[in-house]
């Protein structure tokens, strides 16, 4: 039963995941032939999109369909717990995030090498990158979880992520120099979506980014298990 979640899951995502390389493999190699601009900033535009922006498509298309089709209750029928239905739409939508910037990331690897900065960094800024990506999707799937669409999905995805983004402001606008050696604000971030950012920045020890990092996707993994599972049960 498990493999035939995997199978399912992997059916209905795959195309994403060959939208998405074929999408920034085309905008890594155009911009790094091209050298319009930097090898930095060009890679840093194309974790934008990879880490942030195609995280929120694949986190939509996750279980809104399937509540919107009414196929989702067929799912709680089968004889498996609601968290292994939620551990095989994770386990596909991670591998479908990641995907494309690991292309893109072996293309710009191959093209450039450390032409304009050394290898480990541009490696280093893809690793951070795809962190990024599964970070912003383990929020944003749990905040479109019990939505009936896809629209809503996102809306709700995108509500989440803006209020990372304004706590993370916040904190950096009433930062004073009383906190200057605890910095709350690396806290905020390192438990936020984007907490790999301040990793590959070097502002706070990586232990402490990876541990905060682990424990949110926890603890956020299993609330949407849970609330997937109570939806579940009360549709059926």
């Amino acid at each position: 039963m498990w493999r035939s979640l995997l199978w399912k899951e992997w059916n209905e995502q795959r195309w994403r995941l060959w939208f998405g390389i074929a999408l920034l493999a085309t905008f890594t190699v155009i911009g790094l032939r091209t050298r319009v601009l930097p090898d930095e900033q060009m890679a840093a535009m194309t974790i934008m999109v990879g880490g942030i922006i195609f995280p929120l498509m694949v986190a939509m298309g996750l279980v809104a369909p399937e509540r919107a089709e009414g196929t989702i209750v067929r799912l709680f029928a089968l004889p498996v717990p609601p968290w292994q239905v939620m551990a095989a739409k994770a386990l596909v939508g991670a591998a479908v995030c990641a995907g494309p910037l690991v292309a893109s990331g072996l293309i710009a690897v191959l093209m450039v090498g450390d032409r304009e900065m050394s290898l480990a960094k541009l490696i280093g800024l893809y690793a951070m990158g795809t962190g990024v990506a599964l970070a912003v999707f383990t929020w944003l799937t749990a905040a479109g979880v019990r939505q009936p669409s896809e629209a809503r999905a996102g809306l709700m995805g995108a509500a989440v992520f803006v209020a990372w983004c304004l706590a993370i402001a916040v904190c950096e606008i009433f930062q004073t120099e009383l906190f200057m050696t605890a910095r709350p604000t690396d806290w905020v971030v390192g438990a936020s979506p984007l907490g790999f950012i301040v990793l590959e920045q070097g502002r706070v020890p990586a232990a402490r980014v990876i541990v905060l990092q682990i424990v949110a996707a926890a603890l956020v993994w299993g609330w949407s298990a849970h609330r997937i599972g109570k939806t579940g049960k009360a549709a059926a």
